[in-house]
Formats: C-alpha cells, structure tokens, sequence
C-alpha cells in the first residue's frame, strides 16, 4: 500500500515479497490487449546482483494463454499446472529454450482486468517451492488485489514513464542490430566499448578496472552512460543484449543500476 501511495518504492515491495516466500523473482506485468504487448511495470530478481544471471523473462503467456484478459482477479494460475495439462509442453520443457531460464515454478496472480488492459503478479522460483510458501502467496493474494485496486490513480502509468522498460515478447518498432557490432550501433566511446567487451568475457568490475588501471567508480561510470545508451537497466540485462543475435536499441533510457 505505501508503495501504491508514492511512500515506497514498488521494487522494494517486491524485494520483500521474494524475500517472505523464497522465490527467486517477482514480477509487476501490465498487458495491453489493444496492442498486444505486455509489459513490466516493475521487477525484482535475487540474482540480479551475481554476475552472468540469465536476463528476464516472463512466462505470463505460456500460463494464461486464452485467459489473458478474462480471468478473475484474485486467481492463480501455475507453470506447473500448464505444463501437467498438456503433453507437448511437458515433454519440450517450457524452461529449455535458451531465452528462457531454467525455472521450477512460476506463479501468476491476477490483480485486475479490464477492457483493453490486465494486471499480474508474477512470482518465480528456481528451485521447487515449499507448500507452506506457496500457501503463504494464496493468504496474501486477497489483500495484494485489495491493495492495487486501492492504489492512487495513474500510479501504474507513473510507474511505466519512469522505467521506460521494452514491451516483452514483442519486437520493438526501434530497428535491431548487433549491439557489439564493428559500426558500433549503441554510439559506445571507445572506453565504453572496452568495458562492454571485458565484461561480455566474464570480467567483474573490480577485475576490469585492475586490467585498465583505473578505479572502479571510473569504471560504473563507464556502466552508467552504457545503460543510458542501450536500453539495459543492469549488467544482467547488458550481458543478455551483448549475448543476443539481434537487440533494439533504445537511446535516452538512464539507469540507477550499476552494480
């Protein structure tokens, strides 16, 4: 509710949650169906802070499928159930493809829907969750609906126009290129290049301002104006556009995330 309010910060709130039920991501989803586009309002992921962390995903539509946007707030659906339910996805593994990380569960809570746009809650775990964990998260689900139909109006939009994130699982309409590509797509320096190609071979910060000779705070600068320049909002997902054939550039987006 604070965080709804403006009193806190919605990533704070979904640090705690993780924390509380021992998951190992959350996500805050908003999809359009007008547009067909899904995407983060807000995110916490554990890992975020160790090196080479697969970057996000979200498994929203594998989950709700043709339920998108007709289903009651309040429900809950599971990665597992999907998968339970339908032979092809059992035997493929919803997990094993490579843009996508190797999870034990994922569930979605259904905060509202409306006519042309849903809200979810998305809770991940690696590893498989304890039951009393995964009841904990339905004794909550009551009250955390409660709450995001309680919020301040235009809470969400504000939320959206600060993160700037990409729509997930659709193309930008920004054109894609290879972001350490020789033409140098992202408009890196040539410092700013380096630390980006040090990094792409597994080079924490403190390493690569030894190698260089220059302080580390030199060096999350360096990180800083490369978020800016990218559209990553942290190493993480630096290292997934750096590892990807084709990514968008999205110029004017800043970051606080240099760690």
């Amino acid at each position: 509710m604070n965080a709804l309010h403006g009193a806190s910060e919605a990533q704070d709130v979904l640090k705690s949650l993780v924390h509380l039920v021992r998951a190992d991501a959350a996500n805050l989803l908003r999809a359009d169906e007008t547009t067909d586009r899904i995407r983060y309002v807000a995110r916490h992921d554990v890992g975020a802070g160790r090196f080479l962390t697969s970057a996000p995903y979200t498994y929203l539509r594998e989950i709700m499928g043709a339920s998108l946007h007709v289903a009651r707030p309040g429900s809950i659906w599971c990665l597992s159930e999907v998968i339970a339910a339908d032979d092809r996805a059992h035997s493929d593994g919803l997990g094993s493809q490579t843009d996508r990380p190797a999870i034990s569960e994922a569930l979605i809570l259904t905060l509202a829907t409306g006519k042309s746009r849903a809200d979810f809650l998305e809770i991940q775990f690696c590893s498989e969750p304890l039951q009393h964990n995964l009841d904990l998260l339905r004794v909550l689900s009551g009250t955390l609906v409660t709450c995001w139909q309680r919020r301040t109006p235009l809470t969400v939009k504000k939320w959206l126009v600060r993160s700037q994130v990409n729509p997930v699982g659709k193309q930008s309409q920004t054109s894609e290129v290879v972001l350490l590509d020789a033409n140098n797509p992202a408009g890196l320096s040539r410092a700013e290049f380096r630390v980006c190609s040090m990094l792409n071979q597994g080079m924490t910060v403190k390493v690569i301002a030894a190698t260089l000779a220059l302080s580390e705070s030199t060096i999350r600068c360096h990180l800083s104006s490369i978020f800016s320049k990218t559209g990553a909002t942290c190493q993480v997902e630096l290292l997934g556009l750096m590892n990807a054939a084709h990514v968008a550039i999205a110029p004017g987006k800043t970051s606080a995330c240099t760690t």
